[in-house]
């Protein structure tokens, strides 16, 4: 498994062909699909100091292209067996020069946002490739400026400003999901998923 580094960038080696919670492959399968599982968890308490994740994915054809419109999942956690949570890109045709996400803890109590992060990472080569996010709690409550987020208690900036929020970088009505549109799917146990890359 590999962890982000401190800007929240991680190179690695289609529009998305799936957006999976968590991954869900077919046994038996000769060629998995290329494919990114995000492990989140977290230091803090659940679900007094955080019950709800939100991952939010978008990716682009080219390095410095439009991306599709982004697509959000959410989770509710009410027990911390819940964690970690294990969530699968799959890689489709055409959006496949790189993907980003926005990981978003909240504590809906408060209705408060308590822990925001993002990444922009290539596609694995083949196979299926780990990236590790930890919910610190140093992060905890620590609110940035838009175009940062926190990395061990510090603000600093994310990996690409505004790839979540500002129309301009969008292809306009180019869903992330309308290949393999987006399905919430059971928990399964760790081995349940397909062959890591290589």
């Amino acid at each position: 498994m590999v962890g982000l580094d401190a800007s929240g960038a991680l190179r690695l080696g289609a529009v998305l062909g799936a957006f999976l919670w968590p991954a869900v492959s077919t046994p038996g399968c000769s060629e998995a699909p290329r494919s990114l599982r995000l492990v989140i968890d977290t230091d803090l308490e659940v679900p007094e100091q955080i019950d709800q994740v939100r991952v939010t994915v978008t990716a682009s054809r080219t390095d410095e292209g439009n991306v599709c419109e982004p697509v959000t999942r959410v989770f509710e956690l009410v027990d911390p067996s819940e964690l970690p949570l294990r969530v699968t890109f799959e890689a489709g045709t055409e959006y496949s020069a790189w993907v980003a996400f926005r990981v978003v803890g909240r504590l809906r109590l408060h209705g408060e946002e308590v822990f925001r992060r993002e990444a922009r990472l290539a596609w694995p080569s083949s196979g299926r490739r780990e990236v590790a996010l930890s919910i610190d709690s140093r992060c905890y409550r620590v609110h940035c400026p838009a175009t940062e987020h926190c990395v061990n208690g510090v603000c600093v900036g994310v990996p690409h400003p505004g790839i979540f929020d500002d129309l301009q970088y969008r292809d306009r009505g180019v869903s992330c999901d309308r290949v393999a549109p987006i399905e919430d799917v059971v928990v399964l146990p760790d081995d349940a998923g397909g062959p890591d890359d290589g």
